[in-house]
């Protein structure tokens, strides 16, 4: 039996090609607009045959086809080029008719004119063109579209997917018409000159003209086809590679975007090409001539998910990454299949890609006479290697140029570079900076010991020793943002980055799950939390950005279980809550805080690993529930026996009630209680672990993974040793009794002269020493204290005594009563800050740190000086860490510690440092950072606490003149300017906001001076500004220059402050007036560096803090839309729009922004409306 394919019903439709013709269509009643020296018709379309051979009805394609010069029907015998352009998204085909038809008459080559080109435009309906593109009756029950007209769902025309409508026959592929339509024109007996045919499109238009190139027929046509793909959003890549990450997006190849998923897509046409395989698809379209039209000012992207991104972060970059992955080439160039690119100094413009000289020459010039001519490749200088398929030998065809320099650390030019903000190629962002320039960011990097430096978005600065594993390679031209401090160099991109690098740049491997850590504990996957909304682990915690899986294993020890949850925070727990399930490892995909190549969970996922040494908590065997016997034998039982020692056979068994270990039974048998089911494991040479459910025991060779099984009664061999004796220790009580919460914070002392410190509901983990049972908490201690090697314990329930050798880091735990032994202060420093005692109490010390009351001060011990930081944590750098009594006794350390230049406090646990990387916010943490006393300044004791705000009581200061300061010799200095003032110089630092004026000086030590603004607010000093006089005089002052060019305005109605700003063509001015307080600030601005200064005061203002730029886009500003000098502001409150001439201003409930470009040599006197506009604002 012969198979029918749906390539078997592409020939037999052919056999009768005369059905398929121009004008003798269904005439559809619709209301397309007229297109001037064309017609709207109508396409016969014959109807495809279904798998049953049944003839099916014909179709009508809509369209607008050109006419003769003379305004009639063309004559189809003098026809040489027949052109087919594709609409956009829009569907809106007179557009793209008319421009396509005004580029032509552009054409300055003689004998090429409208008598002898058509042009044609297909209308490719949907369901939103219902009473407009064709009839539509909505109260009938079925054919709802009653006529011909082919109508698709959406967008899926552009893919090739099968008609909708009409009903009575819907397997017709938009490709399938495009064929249709190339057959027609190549037929001579009605075209008996036809030399070329150009099936052409932009935007969505060229999207579909890509993929119909590569899913399309080799139609055997007697006059070549050329397929124009003008600036697609996307292309439909050939194999499942991609240049960018695909993390996150697993549709990235699904067919569009590649051709995985391809038989789900609505559509017959081309599956028997897609099942051949992604190699004789891309040998299909490499028998195809295409010719690219790069406009390289199209920088946008109109994705609506996550596919395109996967191959380039617009459609510039995406174009040039697709003829890198899949050469274009010209092997003849007067033959068939000779691939062009064109690149053009045009945006995202359908119809100035048409009439600029190259698209001139691919849609009507080249082979015009079938002799195969055709213009060389246009733009230059190109762009990168292979986008040069057909070069013009008379111009240089090289590559752009880039920078050659070397710079700081032996840096040089690496390439542009790809970045965002959910996979970063760095770790490390220094600062971000209006004065950055390639120069002040490699020099930044260097001196902090880096070999790689990265400059984004022209102002931020990123480091690193290697970059991570996202990081790709990506086209020069994504690279095209000039530095915040210097437009002549490129300083990155949107989410781009200029890398320079001491060498080739080192990227690292992507992150893993690593199968073992510390040796003991072994990976079960990725969890996720509780359904209820509790902890899966909800033991002890600790986060910060210290973290790393090996730090969570050690803070873990003594627990069964832990995991890492957000990249930064651990958790511990002896069981896993039964609302929580493992899933896909893939979902835990966050790399650690301090450690990108492991993988630390994610959003409510936590990477989970356990302990397979882990043994719970001993007590003795006669434990409550554990009776003994006539025997003697002690009988266990569930749930009173649970976590307690049972011994058999000189064996011994923890009691794990509700616990079952999967898998590795050995054999099973019935027995009459738990008890007998432990005595068979104890006897049984292989067992070391026991299941008992009902009568039935489970005996097993190895010990899985544990699960919770409420109705299963475990127990598990621990060791062959006979079971220890529990003592219980009596201690004295104390006059005053210790109890929670009541004794918190205070200090006991024990009857040997040791003092304790009171933590209720803490714990600080591991370094389990023994187990005690006592009579009360005071007993606990009191054990401890007479134990040589005891520093902490924890006392849990009505008798349980915890000793602990080791002090591990603390946890909230509620309900345990801690008390941790606090060492003698050293005999060089001063006490320590003062406890509330039950027996004495510690004298005061001369200097109490604590936050924030000494937040910006600095403390000296040891000889050195440290800046206090409250709520401040700087990245990396860690040397050790350490359990201290306060956070005096943090900075001690750090001060007899020689590397140590840094300190992080978080509750008791004090980190050293031997780096100062770049500050981060961080509630909770109190910092101390070493710093450098000015050599004026003489300390008098061992112990100081200095104000940056003003001079110190402590200091003695000379007359002699201030050292220049300087980056980077002068970073972590004090410098004292002539008013007695003093400054910490934190080289490459910028605190973000707070900008109130900026001026020109000579250098840096001007700048801390603050000369210019201390004579400026001397000027203003007891005067109050007329807000009228001051925008009046403002105004004027610009009514007479002759070089203004444009004028933004900006205020927040209900607010008391606004904003001007005036570009003129050698400097800025901008204005801030304030009516709250009636204060001005007007200063002259070079004009590079308009997004930082009207960046940094307004940008909070709009929207969530959005970016605000001539050049740059706002982001996010209602569902980022485009804000530039070259673009308009789309759907912003009702679609008002700023455009490139004077328009009216943008006015809502909220904000009054005027925006005004002008030609040189126009004043304000020229512009009334603006004039009135800034007077307005005054009342």
């Amino acid at each position: 039996m012969r198979c029918f394919t749906p390539f078997a019903a592409l020939a037999a439709v052919w056999t009768g090609l005369s059905r398929a013709q121009q004008y003798v269509g269904e005439v559809i009643p619709n209301s397309l607009p007229p297109v001037g020296n064309a017609e709207i018709t109508y396409f016969k379309i014959p109807g495809v045959l279904d798998k049953n051979k049944t003839a099916a009805a014909n179709l009508t394609l809509i369209n607008y086809y050109s006419h003769g010069q003379d305004g009639n029907r063309i004559v189809e015998s003098k026809i040489k080029r027949a052109v087919i352009i594709i609409h956009g998204l829009n569907r809106d085909p007179g557009t793209y008719q008319s421009n396509m038809q005004s580029a032509l008459a552009q054409v300055t080559t003689p004998g090429i004119n409208f008598d002898n080109v058509v042009v044609m435009s297909p209308y490719f309906t949907n369901g939103d063109d219902k009473g407009t593109g064709y009839p539509w009756n909505a109260s009938a029950a079925t054919s709802k579209s009653y006529t011909s007209a082919l109508v698709w769902k959406g967008s899926q025309w552009s893919a090739g997917a099968n008609n909708q409508y009409p009903t009575v026959s819907q397997n017709t592929s938009s490709y399938f018409v495009l064929d249709t339509l190339v057959r027609y024109f190549d037929d001579k007996t009605l075209f008996p000159n036809m030399n070329q045919i150009v099936v052409a499109g932009h935007s969505l238009g060229a999207q579909t003209v890509h993929r119909y190139a590569a899913l399309g027929q080799r139609l055997g046509t007697i006059s070549p086809v050329t397929y124009w793909v003008a600036n697609p959003n996307s292309f439909i890549w050939m194999d499942t590679s991609r240049p960018l990450p695909t993390t996150g997006c697993p549709t990235y190849d699904n067919y569009r975007d590649g051709y995985s998923n391809f038989t789900a897509y609505p559509m017959t046409y081309g599956q028997a090409l897609v099942n051949q395989g992604r190699p004789a698809i891309l040998a299909n379209y490499n028998s195809k001539q295409v010719a690219h039209a790069r406009g390289l000012l199209d920088t946008g992207d109109d994705s609506s998910g996550c596919e395109p991104g996967t191959t380039g972060i617009n459609r510039n970059e995406r174009f040039f990454n697709f003829i890198k992955a899949f050469p274009i080439s010209c092997p003849d160039p007067a033959g068939r299949n000779c691939d062009t690119a064109d690149l053009v100094n045009m945006g995202h413009d359908g119809g100035g890609m048409m009439a600029v000289p190259a698209g001139r020459a691919r849609l009507f010039e080249d082979n015009f006479n079938g002799d195969g001519k055709r213009a060389y490749d246009f733009g230059y200088p190109r762009q990168q290697a292979g986008d040069d398929p057909f070069p013009d030998p008379a111009l240089n065809s090289t590559s752009a140029s880039v920078n050659n320099n070397t710079y700081a650390g032996n840096m040089t030019y690496a390439g542009c570079y790809s970045d965002s903000a959910n996979s970063r190629s760095f770790p490390i962002q220094l600062f971000d900076n209006s004065s950055t320039t390639t120069e002040f960011c490699t020099a930044a990097c260097a001196s902090q010991g880096y070999s790689v430096a990265g400059m984004e978005y022209s102002s931020q600065c990123w480091c690193s020793s290697a970059m991570t594993y996202q990081a790709q390679r990506v086209i020069e031209g994504s690279c095209n943002m000039g530095c915040a401090g210097n437009s002549t160099e490129m300083c990155g991109g949107i989410s781009r980055l200029s890398v320079y690098s001491n060498g080739t740049p080192k990227i690292l491997p992507p992150p893993s799950m690593p199968e073992t850590i510390n040796g003991n504990w072994y990976s079960q996957g990725c969890l996720t939390e509780a359904s209820d909304g509790s902890r899966a682990l909800a033991g002890p915690s600790s986060a910060g950005n210290f973290m790393t899986l090996e730090y969570c294993a050690n803070f873990c020890k003594g627990q069964r279980y832990f995991g890492v949850e957000y990249g930064a925070e651990c958790y511990c727990a002896s069981t896993i809550s039964p609302l929580a399930n493992l899933t896909n490892t893939g979902e835990c995909s966050m790399t650690c805080a301090n450690n990108t190549l492991e993988y630390c969970g994610a959003s409510y996922r936590l990477t989970l690993y356990v302990d397979t040494t882990y043994t719970a908590p001993t007590t003795t065997s006669n434990a409550q529930g554990s009776t003994p016997t006539g025997s003697g034998v002690p009988v266990a039982d569930c749930p009173a026996s649970n976590n307690t020692i049972v011994a058999a056979n000189g064996k011994n068994f923890i009691v794990e009630c509700g616990t079952d270990h999967v898998g590795q039974d050995l054999t099973s048998a019935t027995v009459s209680s738990f008890r007998a089911c432990i005595d068979l494991c104890s006897s049984t040479a292989q067992c070391v672990d026991a299941a008992f459910l009902g009568s039935a025991c489970y005996l097993k060779m190895g010990v899985g993974d544990a699960v919770n099984s409420p109705n299963v009664w475990g127990a598990r061999l621990v060791s062959s040793t006979s079971t220890s004796t529990t003592s219980t220790v009596s201690a004295t009580a104390s006059a005053t009794p210790v109890t929670c919460p009541a004794s918190n914070g205070t200090v006991y002392t024990g009857t040997s002269g040791q003092r304790f410190a009171i933590e209720c509901d803490v714990d600080h983990q591991g370094g389990d020493l023994n187990v005690l049972q006592v009579a009360n908490f005071q007993g606990c201690i009191d054990a401890c204290d007479k134990t040589a090697s005891c520093v902490d314990v924890s006392f849990a329930g009505a008798s349980t005594c915890y000793l602990k050798s080791v002090l591990g880091s603390a946890g909230s735990a509620p309900g345990i009563l801690g008390a941790k032994l606090v060492p003698p202060s050293p005999a060089s420093s001063t006490t320590s800050a003062s406890f509330t005692s039950t027996t004495s109490s510690a004298s005061a010390s001369p200097t109490l740190l604590a936050c924030p009351a000494s937040n910006g001060t600095t403390y000296v011990s040891g000889g050195r000086a440290f800046l206090i930081e409250c709520d401040t944590d700087h990245y990396g750098g860690d040397i050790s860490s350490a359990t201290v009594a306060n956070f005096q006794g943090c900075v001690d350390l750090c001060s007899s510690t020689p590397q140590c230049v840094d300190v992080s406090l978080s509750g008791s646990a004090c980190y050293l440092k031997q780096s100062l990387g770049p500050a981060g916010n961080a509630p909770g943490i109190w910092g101390a950072k070493s710093v450098t006393l000015p050599a004026t300044t003489s300390t008098t004791s061992t112990t100081s606490t200095t104000s940056f705000s003003s001079s110190s009581s402590t200091s003695a200061t000379t007359s002699a003149a201030p050292t220049p300061a300087s980056c980077p010799g002068s970073n972590n200095t004090v410098f004292t300017a002539s008013s007695g003032q003093r400054f910490l110089i934190e080289c490459f630092v910028d605190r973000a906001g707070g900008d109130f004026a900026s001026t020109t000086v000579d250098n840096f030590t001007q700048c801390i001076e603050c000369n210019w603004w201390r004579q400026q607010q001397s000027q203003r000093l007891g005067r109050k500004v007329d807000r009228r006089r001051s925008v009046n005089n403002f105004v004027d002052y610009f009514d007479h220059s002759d070089d203004l060019n444009h004028v933004v305005l900006y205020k927040r109605i209900f607010h008391d402050d606004f904003f001007i700003y005036i570009h003129c063509a050698d400097h800025d001015v901008f204005e801030y007036i304030d009516d709250s307080d009636h204060n001005v600030l007007k200063h002259d601005v070079n004009s590079d560096h308009f997004q930082h200064h009207v960046f940094h005061h307004v940008h909070y203002k709009l929207h969530d803090e959005h970016i605000y730029s001539l050049y740059y886009h706002i982001n996010k500003l209602h569902d980022q839309h485009i804000y530039s000098s070259h673009h308009y502001i789309n759907n912003i409150h009702h679609k008002h729009y700023l455009i490139d001439y004077p328009s009216p201003a943008y006015d809502n409930l909220e904000h009054l922004l005027l925006h005004y470009l002008l030609n040189n040599n126009n004043h304000f006197k020229h512009l009334p409306a603006l004039w009135n506009k800034l007077r307005g604002l005054l009342h």
